[in-house]
């Protein structure tokens, strides 16, 4: 069962080895592609050469600092290779500010090339969400960070999808495909329901309000892509009494891999879950 849709519509050169093709994509932050199987990434500085879960990231030079009205953070990256303020625009930040008790997304605001600093949307008012020299950050969400294999943008405005397939192959000769839905079942309400040895790909299952909910024997990959930085956080959701989460596999996750809340008599056993919270960290 999948939550993606495989890409039709025919790729054309844009520059370089980065192809474009006009594709429908409607889930925002939730967006995700994968050629020929695997995940790529969506285009980002730094370039990812760790996982899913260890990422590649770089760090402030310094100590950053905060707007007199609390609203903006702001510190400088002595690596940064972006030579005009223009490049950022519409990009996002990661970052696990502060102690690093969690991590965020934040829009960029603006950046100076002169002094390579940035300027983002502040998590908190508290000094202890500060950019330190020691918070891992990344940049992502603008076409300039497309520049290497493996990695998308998509332009909502225009509904255009640009890529650097794997290989520097020609994507018209891979299949690519996009995440459509955010979910595979939705069982909100529903009694009793035996869901057993199927495999899962960009999709979850929703259980709200649930009764006797039983999965077992499941294989779950990349169940939820939320890089908002808002909404949903919840990967397989079940809340209900007296079910049974066995014996499946859950792996790769924004937030959460398994949410199981207010819920009498359940039974969770036998899973093999990993790889979760790569955007932000959260529950189970």
């Amino acid at each position: 069962l999948s939550g993606l849709d495989v890409v039709t519509n025919i790729w054309k050169l844009d520059i370089g080895n980065i192809y474009r093709c006009t594709n429908f994509m409607g889930l925002g932050g939730s967006n995700q592609v994968f050629v020929s199987g695997a995940m790529a990434y969506e285009a980002r500085w730094p370039n990812n050469t760790g996982t899913y879960t260890y990422f590649s990231t770089d760090h402030p030079s310094a100590n950053g600092t905060r707007s007199s009205n609390g609203l903006t953070n702001y510190f400088t990256d002595g690596n940064f290779p972006f030579t005009n303020s223009a490049e950022l625009n519409g990009s996002k930040i990661w970052i696990a500010p502060g102690y690093q008790y969690s991590c965020y997304v934040k829009a960029v605001r603006s950046y100076n090339p002169a002094t390579k600093t940035i300027a983002y949307d502040s998590v908190d008012t508290g000094t202890g969400w500060l950019p330190y020299s020691y918070s891992p950050f990344y940049l992502f969400g603008c076409k300039s960070l497309l520049d290497t294999t493996n990695e998308w943008w998509y332009d909502q405005t225009n509904q255009v999808l640009y890529l650097w397939a794997p290989g520097n192959a020609d994507p018209n000769t891979l299949t690519v495909e996009v995440k459509a839905r955010d979910c595979g079942f939705v069982l909100d309400n529903l009694n009793f329901i035996n869901i057993s040895g199927l495999q899962l790909k960009g999709c979850r299952i929703n259980a709200r309000f649930s009764n006797g909910t039983i999965l077992r024997g499941l294989n779950c990959q990349y169940i939820l892509n939320n890089c908002s930085g808002t909404g949903n956080g919840e990967g397989i959701y079940v809340r209900g009494n007296n079910c049974e989460v066995s014996g499946c596999e859950i792996a790769y996750s924004s937030h959460a891999l398994l949410n199981v809340e207010l819920s009498d008599g359940c039974m969770i056993f036998n899973n093999y879950l990993h790889d979760g919270c790569s955007v932000s960290q959260s529950r189970a």
